[in-house]
């Protein structure tokens, strides 16, 4: 949403690219692409972006518009690719948007809003770009000139005519591809046509965000991102040539919170032939020095996800939390008798993002500090493993490292180090080292607690490394003996959010013994699957203990609920015998009812004829923030 708020909405994406194909001759011939140094080609450009976002959730200021926030932007001109340079595995191109006309407007806040801007300036400039064999964008390095919206209406284009082949040259091939866009990930299907002798039509379907099949609480983090039908493109190709006859490329996106649509874009770009007029000579060993010194200058490319603007936008944001301070300035206020404890944290965050040596300073801190109880202790060990970066994480190992006599220091740090974000191979191998040789059985426990957060982190970065992890985990699950043993291996395995962990949670959670079945429970929490909420359900709404049944109730609360589910927990809200289960389902169900407007009508009967007054109060409020938030 940061990107909306930055005026980035002009870009959400589809499409089809453009370069030099080579097409293999003979049957079944693979599909991919090549292009010759210094050889241009020009199409005409007309490219639409239109997006608003129309609710000020998540911060975005509605400033005097009425209708929201909303961006507006319209090119017309040439477009021009030339080959830079080029293998069998990858190209460069130089693009130019040549005679440029159009405008870009913005309401309500985004891009600082006023008249339209010309859009001649924003889009000028050679930006040179990386492609894969297959087609995909890898890296775009842009004309130093342009700025930041500049950068992002290119970037734009350049997502609205980018896609990946794949397979052989065949009349009705198909495939599936995994790719990313300002808004994430997502599968794309693709189909390959030769409808008449010397043509060929690829054309991208509606794509699906990797986002929109979790059952986590998506409101919690981000609006979910929908891609609407009309959502594809084509392109043409002359197989004579190899080069493309026309590119038409449409991509609608509506993003959704809490059931209601939020904001919407469209995007629409058509690249079509140029006509005949002469094209100017280039100079390919010139373009290749000039794009050799743009990349030794160390500026971080782009690429289709904008983790590049992610980039500046996080740095400009650390830079004005940090201000003026420094590491001997910071510690001399968090020394004070009343430090403003959530300010400080943020600026020593700031201050290990931006200037990594600090880390160094605060690992030796941290090694001769008395103990967690210490404010400095706090705000220093809890900023790095904040911050998360590799240097954070190499200060925390030797912290502990360094205290390996102290029990306090250990337990605290090496839970810290299980929160961080990405975790290094150093930080799982020193958790690793504390479950298997650390003399303190607390000390084992907490890294091994931590290591199956650094398991559920891994997922989607290292699998092989989870997979390990998560192995490790149902293994000790399955030797523990003690009840100790069988409790923390549970909280361990549920740590993972592994559903291979499902078997032995299964069993748990029928145990005679309630205290494992409320650890099974609560290490359902991190599991999307079905079956896991339909054993969550079962314990919520049938065991016999109170602290099992709540446990469950919390659990459910991690994730988005199935109809049935909510059905379910609306009578059981009605029942319970537990107060304080009642008020566990009435907090679910306010988190659900933006999505189920039936919810409103259970609690307002709990209001009334609650038994407890606790609970009737409750219910109370939880319809009063409903009813705001509606308003």
């Amino acid at each position: 949403m940061k990107k909306l708020s930055a005026g980035l909405l002009v870009a959400l994406v589809g499409g089809a690219p453009l370069a030099w194909w080579k097409w293999s001759h003979g049957d079944a011939a693979e599909l991919s692409l090549t292009c010759i140094p210094g050889q241009s080609r020009a199409y005409a450009l007309s490219y639409e972006s239109r997006g608003q976002v129309s609710d000020a959730t998540f911060g975005l200021s509605q400033g005097d518009a009425p209708e929201g926030q909303s961006v507006e932007t319209v090119v017309r001109g040439r477009w021009r690719e030339t080959c830079v340079r080029g293998d069998a595995k990858s190209h460069v191109l130089d693009v130019t948007v040549e005679d440029a006309q159009g405008h870009f407007s913005a309401k309500g806040g985004i891009g600082g809003g006023g008249a339209p801007s010309d859009v001649r300036e924003l889009v000028a400039g050679h930006s040179y770009v990386e492609l894969g064999a297959d087609g995909t964008v890898r890296a775009i390095h842009f004309d130093p000139r342009m700025s930041p919206l500049g950068q992002n209406l290119l970037r734009d284009m350049l997502s609205l005519r980018s896609m990946r082949l794949s397979g052989l040259v065949q009349d009705g091939g198909s495939w599936t591809s995994e790719e990313e866009d300002f808004n994430g990930r997502y599968s794309a299907p693709y189909t390959l046509e030769l409808p008449e002798e010397g043509l060929a039509r690829i054309t991208k379907g509606t794509r699906t965000y990797a986002a929109s099949g979790s059952t986590q609480k998506l409101t919690k983090v981000a609006p979910l991102v929908r891609a609407l039908p009309a959502t594809g493109g084509e392109l043409v190709l002359e197989l004579a040539t190899f080069q493309p006859r026309s590119l038409r490329s449409h991509v609608e996106v509506e993003l959704v919170a809490s059931s209601r649509t939020i904001g919407q874009s469209l995007s629409h770009l058509e690249l079509t032939p140029a006509g005949q007029a002469a094209v100017a000579a280039v100079d390919a060993r010139k373009l290749q020095e000039d794009f050799s010194a743009r990349t030794a200058r160390g500026v971080r490319p782009g690429d289709l996800a904008a983790r590049d603007a992610d980039a500046r936008i996080e740095e400009r944001i650390q830079r004005e939390e940090l201000g003026s301070e420094t590491w001997a300035s910071l510690l001399e206020k968090a020394g004070e008798s009343s430090p403003d404890r959530a300010k400080l944290f943020l600026k020593f965050k700031a201050l290990f993002l931006l200037h990594p040596e600090a880390c160094r300073d605060a690992s030796a801190l941290l090694a001769t500090s008395k103990g967690p109880h210490e404010t400095t202790f706090q705000l220093v060990a809890g900023a790095l493993a904040s911050a998360g970066t590799p240097e954070a994480q190499h200060a925390l190992v030797a912290a502990i490292d360094a205290t390996s006599d102290r029990l306090p220091h250990q337990r605290t740090l090496s839970s810290l180090l299980g929160t961080v974000s990405k975790p290094t191979p150093d930080s799982e191998s020193l958790l690793r080292s504390l479950v298997k040789g650390h003399a303190q059985d607390e000390v084992r426990d907490t890294a091994r607690l931590a290591l199956g957060n650094v398991a559920r982190s891994l997922q989607g970065q290292d699998p092989q490394r989870a997979e390990r992890l998560v192995q490790d985990s149902i293994a000790f699950a399955q030797s523990a003996s003690s009840q100790q043993e069988r409790v923390v291996a549970l909280q361990a395995l549920g740590n993972t959010g592994a559903p291979q962990g499902l078997e032995v949670l299964a069993r748990t959670v029928k145990e005679p013994d309630a205290t494992l079945r409320q650890t099974g429970a609560s290490a359902l929490r991190f599991i999307e699957s079905d079956e896991a909420e339909r054993m969550l359900l079962e314990l919520a709404t049938r065991d016999a203990s109170d602290r099992v049944r709540g446990e469950a109730v919390s659990a459910l609360s991690f994730r988005t609920l199935s109809p049935q589910t909510v059905a379910e927990l609306r009578q059981q809200v009605r029942k319970d015998p537990s107060e304080s289960v009642r008020q566990l389902l009435v907090k679910v169900l306010a988190d659900e009812a933006p999505r189920y407007a039936d919810i409103t009508l259970t609690l307002e009967e709990v209001s009334r004829n609650d038994a407890s007054a606790s609970v009737r109060k409750l219910a109370t409020l939880v319809l009063l923030r409903l009813n705001a938030s509606e308003g």
